[in-house]
């Protein structure tokens, strides 16, 4: 492999007083959540229950996002035309099709 950097560390590549931090024990619960939350879906799951697994997924998830310290890159362009560019991805992905009636009369 060959590296294309003097092995410097570049001020330019990351953000001004970010400091990521990891937390083994959230890291676990993160990917714990996420595996518990696909196999209730692969099980029969509804209602309270799994709005309750998916409640605390999103609780551990937000935990982790918040060691990203994401309030002190509002003056980097780069970081939130990511996160838009991402965003806009999958809400244009997620969004229904509209459709028109077909001429016969039956849906699609």
């Amino acid at each position: 492999m060959i590296r294309f950097s003097s092995g410097q560390k570049s001020q330019r590549s990351r953000v001004s007083g970010a400091q990521a931090t990891r937390r083994p024990a959230l890291e676990k619960a993160a990917l714990g959540s996420v595996l518990a939350l696909l196999a209730a879906d692969a099980l029969p799951l509804h209602g309270a229950p799994l709005a309750v697994l998916a409640g605390a997924c999103a609780a551990v998830h937000l935990a982790r996002w918040t060691l990203w310290e994401p309030w002190k890159t509002g003056r980097t362009p780069l970081v939130w035309v990511l996160w838009s560019a991402g965003f806009g991805l999958y809400a244009v992905r997620s969004r229904p099709v509209p459709t028109r009636a077909r001429l016969d009369g039956r849906p699609g």
